[in-house]
């Protein structure tokens, strides 16, 4: 039971899937309905899908072990296209003219991908902790408690990459600890 838990969360947890289900939440709260699915359709089709579908083919071909990218040194291929599909992403805000509430968010998710990147020549960092992390901490300046509650949850990523065996301890805490820091430098920016 345990470990079906674990999956789940860690599914959930996933930053591909928490950063689409958390920015659904935030857009639709936020703007108004033409900016909301214009918001999220620049999140997914410019900075999720694909890196959802460059994971999925190296995994077909043999590159990667797993869709979680566990073997540290298969990693700097999904960093480098991780960083560029953020940046893509980052560049269609700002030549939208979109809130900078959100280009600032979007930046948070580049600058911990790249920490990350270069914290993994000597650890491999948990990027679903890290995300969720990040995620609820920027949260809180939409939603305090529902912030409060992905900061909650957040812990639950973490242990689950750990009981999953996908992480150590310490992977774990330096992903959550570069997710908060990060978080909540650029939660003091929201405002």
């Amino acid at each position: 039971m345990q470990k079906k838990i674990a999956h789940f969360v860690s599914f959930v947890g996933n930053p591909l899937v928490l950063s689409v289900l958390v920015a659904i939440y935030a857009n639709f709260k936020t703007f108004d309905l033409k900016q909301s699915l214009t918001l999220t359709a620049i999140l997914v089709v410019v900075g999720v899908a694909p890196v959802f579908f460059f994971i999925n083919q190296k995994v077909k071909q043999g590159n990667y072990a797993d869709h979680d990218v566990s073997a540290r040194t298969k990693r700097p291929s999904l960093y480098g296209f991780a960083l560029a599909s953020l940046f893509a992403m980052i560049l269609s805000l700002y030549v939208m003219g979109q809130p900078r509430i959100v280009i600032n968010g979007a930046w948070a998710a580049w600058i911990l991908a790249a920490l990350s990147f270069a914290i993994n020549f000597k650890i491999k960092t948990s990027l679903h902790a890290g995300y969720a992390f990040l995620i609820g901490f920027l949260t809180l300046s939409i939603g305090f408690w529902v912030g409060v509650g992905l900061i909650a949850f957040a812990f639950l990523v973490a242990w689950s990459r750990i009981a999953l065996g996908r992480h150590s301890l310490q992977e774990v805490f330096v992903g959550a600890c570069l997710g908060s820091i990060i978080g909540s430098i650029f939660y003091g920016l929201m405002f």
